[in-house]
């Protein structure tokens, strides 16, 4: 009876374990019910716009990125007809084109209060095709209270710029500073060992030096300097068309009266805009039939359409927008177009960062979709020398053994790594203001000798079978024999790297690779004019180039692949994703360090560029 009593007491407390478990598994169930029905009753809910004979396309973009992270939008998976939260920069250029050739829209009025773009890429690809849109005869008008240098970029185009009375202008030039740190680690008793090739790779000056090295220095100047002509030219030969004039208006002197006297009137007097005005008196002067409240909300907005509502309509009159990796007609030649943003690590990686293993699943998929060729966006700084060859040797099979053509469309940064895959595309498209080049390596791996004294750390390593065993130390310093060892393999891949230059027909022989490499990064002008690019344009021209370089003609589908994710990984990154990471990381990298760098178990060798402008 007793043995009895304790088989009812355990049966018991499992029965309430079991009890315990199911309610907690019913009520995350019914939270995960509850967050999901939001976005089912969010798509019932949407009605498309009825949208009138004529009308005005009303752009107000904000965040806006080379892709869009799926993460952020799961209702997306379930592929239903809904209206898009957000367009990514080529997303919003082919909207843009649509309506310019569209005869229900009369103009374009844009709202820039807002725009905050990853990049410079995603600025000149709205840009392009703002001028498309303007030279269909029809009118765009721009407002803003605040005009940095890339919305001033895209006013600049505009019939009429607008701007609050009490905002300001920022568009004086571009500035890049870096953070050097090699005191503050001295001071805690730790050493940056730093192994690297490339008289101008300074990506790990911040550890090294208190100041940037006169190379550096050199190199910085002239890549700001090249893209400060192009913005200064553009800008001011889209005014000086609005005004049938040759007005300098980036010259040094109307730079300093804009510093010495910052108003909006002032900038109206250097006709650096056209009106003075808020919101309500620009919408109400320049779209009269608008009807407002007392408080200047509109409240009549029929002939003014949100350009999110536009895309819808368009996508449900199956206009060619390429927002989704699904085939339209699988009657049409395909090119595919393959985002990829953020530092190159090994293996996989969420969104915002170009793991290896991610990207070649998008190119693997693009080829079992029997694509007719691929056209890869990248937007990345570098990173890993290894995963970059993995992602090289992929495109160059694809090119090889399935016949694919490649064509790689340079975002705002396509440096170090990042051009290391892009030898191997058949052709590379980058935008003027594209950082790219930046050919070398290196690595580091710090060490706190000093720190381990100062404390009274000690360590006894024992090596078998002898003193030629490699392990690093975090409180020793590394023998001559383990930096020798790894300068010869820093050697080697830079090599390597040369080697690639001269197979993709970007140098004559190593030798003329090694003169415009060592590390050094180049403005997409200047690249071009190196031959380290083939053609200035946007991600339109990179497609185009594919197309041709396929023989598809002129008639065919785009898809996006953005992202290899199910909808359940979506789902719980968009509920658990961490917004403090990307903070973490743009902060890390004006150092020449990164999550990815910091938490590497052992020393790697990167091909990385942490040059950042501001």
């Amino acid at each position: 009876m007793k043995n009895f009593k304790y088989v009812r007491i355990i049966h018991h407390f499992i029965l309430t374990i079991r009890q315990a478990l199911s309610n907690i598994i019913f009520v995350i169930a019914l939270v995960l019910l509850a967050i999901f029905s939001q976005y089912v009753i969010a798509l019932l809910r949407y009605e498309r716009p009825s949208l009138p004979r004529q009308f005005v396309v009303y752009l107000d973009p904000q965040h806006v990125y080379e892709s869009i992270n799926p993460n952020t939008i799961p209702a997306n998976i379930l592929q239903t007809n809904q209206r898009p939260h957000a367009l990514s920069g080529h997303q919003i250029r082919t909207m843009i084109h649509q309506a310019a050739e569209d005869k229900r829209v009369s103009a374009l009025w844009m709202d820039l209060s807002s725009f905050q773009p990853s990049g410079w890429a995603v600025v000149e690809e709205v840009y392009g095709a703002l001028a498309v849109f303007k030279e269909s005869g029809k009118p765009i008008y721009a407002f803003s209270p605040y005009y940095n240098k890339p919305s001033y970029f895209l006013a600049s185009i505009a019939n009429e710029i607008w701007m609050d009375p009490m905002g300001a202008l920022e568009i004086n030039g571009f500035a890049s500073s870096e953070i050097f740190i090699s005191d503050a680690l001295k001071n805690l008793g730790i050493e940056a060992n730093i192994l690297k090739v490339g008289r101008y790779k300074s990506a790990t000056e911040s550890l090294e030096r208190n100041t940037r090295s006169d190379s550096n220095t050199e190199m910085t100047q002239s890549f700001l300097s090249s893209i400060w002509d192009y913005y200064a030219t553009t800008a001011s030969t889209g005014r000086n068309n609005q005004l049938e004039s040759s007005v300098e208006i980036f010259t040094p002197e109307i730079r300093k009266s804009l510093i010495t006297n910052p108003t909006v009137r002032h900038a109206k007097e250097l006709n650096i805009i056209d009106r003075v005005g808020n919101l309500h008196e620009a919408l109400a002067t320049t779209l009269p039939n608008l009807r407002f409240d007392a408080f200047g909300q509109v409240i009549d907005s029929n002939g003014i359409i949100n350009y999110l509502d536009y895309t819808f309509d368009l996508t449900q009159q199956n206009k060619q927008l390429p927002l989704t990796n699904m085939l339209t007609s699988q009657t049409k030649p395909t090119v595919a177009v393959i985002y990829a943003s953020g530092s190159i690590v090994d293996g996989y990686a969420p969104w915002g960062t170009i793991g290896s293993a991610s990207l070649i699943g998008k190119i693997q998929q693009a080829v079992n979709d029997q694509v007719d060729a691929i056209v890869l966006r990248l937007d990345t700084p570098g990173g890993s020398s290894f995963a970059s060859e993995q992602i090289y040797r992929t495109l160059m099979q694809v090119r090889e053994k399935n016949h694919i053509p490649i064509v790689v469309s340079m975002g705002a940064s396509t440096a170090s790594g990042g051009y290391w895959v892009s030898l191997a595309a058949d052709e590379i498209v980058a935008h003027p203001t594209t950082l790219t080049g930046s050919i070398g390596v290196f690595t580091y791996f710090f060490t706190a000798e000093n720190f381990a004294n100062r404390w009274g750390i000690n360590e006894d390593m024992i090596q078998v079978p002898d003193q030629y065993v490699h392990s690093s130390s975090l409180f020793q310093k590394p023998s001559e024999l383990m930096i020798a060892s790894i300068q010869a393999s820093i050697d080697h891949i830079y090599d390597e790297f040369l080697q690639r230059v001269v197979t993709a027909k970007r140098a004559s022989d190593v030798s003329k690779a090694n003169e415009i490499a060592q590390g050094r990064v180049y403005s997409g002008i200047q690249a071009f004019e190196l031959g380290l690019v083939d053609h200035l344009g946007n991600l339109q021209l990179a497609i185009d180039r594919a197309a041709e370089l396929s023989s598809i003609g002129s008639e065919f589908n785009v898809i996006e692949y953005s992202d290899n994710a199910t909808f359940l990984d979506r789902f719980k990154a968009s509920l658990f994703e961490s917004s403090y990471l990307p903070i973490l990381e743009e902060k890390l990298q004006r150092l020449g360090l990164s999550v990815n760098l910091i938490l590497s178990p052992r020393p790697e060798i990167y091909a990385i560029e942490t040059i950042r402008i501001q």
